[in-house]
């Protein structure tokens, strides 16, 4: 498993002018580049990337173009990809922005497919996530496709999910008990990755708590809730959700939150209800703005919190 950085926009010659296609790679569930575009390079997906140089060289085509489908023609199932939005710095600071997160996976037998008339070639992916705005002061991703050699800036890049790898591509999904490994999904998915990942940040939760208020205040997967934290005056709820977007996180939160506001209204227990949604990152302001939004919109007591350096932090 390998782990890569992807260009989301086209430049295109006749407008004079970059093009975002990160829409489209959407619709299709897959990750593209339009190098070489009139070739059919399935005779050559997962070859050397010397035979992909040399076949290429033979048909004239730039060293951008070369370098880049070498790396692309050899994306396999399982390797992860952050799509950018941008990889250029901002001034004398250098800056990187991730829109998306997805695993290649193989879709009817084909892991690569030839799209003349649109993207040009595509792999296909499930996407983890697909509407994050994570900032990096991360430098060096200006090229349509890079892969990671930096661990640094892998664990930075792709955060929970790299944890929730282990170095042969495998889930460390066994070191948590007390926590519902009931779901079953496919390995190598999207689900599967997400699943893993939200299972390291709720145990991560769980144990923060239970040393923080006693084991005896603090329940796992009790009515299906992800962690309940039971105190005499008040009752938190927390939804854990992994996506490196903290939007995302409310976003996909948000529902099970108000249907677990419901039952305690209907139960009438007596004690204050807090509503939590945690996630791994910081909110960005767009986050912050959107929390906000739906505060004031539902009128709920709904926070963000992230764990980071061994606590959670509220937001």
């Amino acid at each position: 498993m390998n782990y890569y950085v992807l260009g989301s926009k086209y430049y295109k010659e006749h407008l004079n002018r970059w093009v975002d296609v990160f829409q489209r790679m959407k619709e299709k569930g897959a990750i593209s580049v339009g190098w070489a575009s009139r070739y059919n390079l399935s005779a050559y997906y997962g070859k050397p990337e010397s035979d992909i140089v040399n076949y290429l060289k033979s048909k004239k085509e730039e060293a951008a173009s070369y370098n880049t489908l070498k790396l692309f023609l050899n994306l396999k199932p399982g390797d992860l990809i952050a799509v950018k939005d941008s990889g250029s710095p901002k001034g004398r600071q250098p800056y990187l922005s991730i829109r998306a997160y997805a695993v290649v996976v193989e879709r009817d037998g084909e892991v690569y497919t030839h799209d003349p008339k649109d993207l040009g070639h595509l792999i296909h992916v499930e996407f983890i996530e697909d509407s994050s705005f994570i900032e990096l002061p991360l430098g060096g991703y200006g090229r349509t496709i890079q892969r990671l050699t930096n661990r640094e800036h892998t664990e930075q890049i792709f955060s929970l999910y790299h944890e929730a790898l282990d170095t042969t591509g495998s889930i460390k999904g066994k070191i948590r008990t007390k926590i519902n490994t009931s779901k079953q999904y496919r390995t190598g998915s999207a689900a599967y990755i997400a699943n893993a990942a939200h299972n390291i940040l709720q145990k991560k939760v769980y144990e923060y708590l239970c040393e923080r208020f006693g084991m005896a205040n603090v329940e796992l997967e009790k009515d299906n809730i992800d962690i309940t934290l039971d105190r005499s005056n008040a009752i938190t709820i927390y939804e854990v959700k992994p996506y490196l977007s903290a939007k995302q996180c409310i976003r996909e939160a948000l529902g099970q939150l108000l249907l677990y506001s419901y039952r305690y209204h209907v139960q009438a227990l007596g004690q204050q209800l807090q509503l939590a949604v945690v996630g791994p990152n910081e909110p960005s302001l767009q986050d912050s703005k959107f929390l906000k939004y739906v505060k004031d919109s539902i009128r709920l007591p709904v926070k963000y919190m992230n764990f980071a350096s061994g606590k959670l932090n509220e937001h």
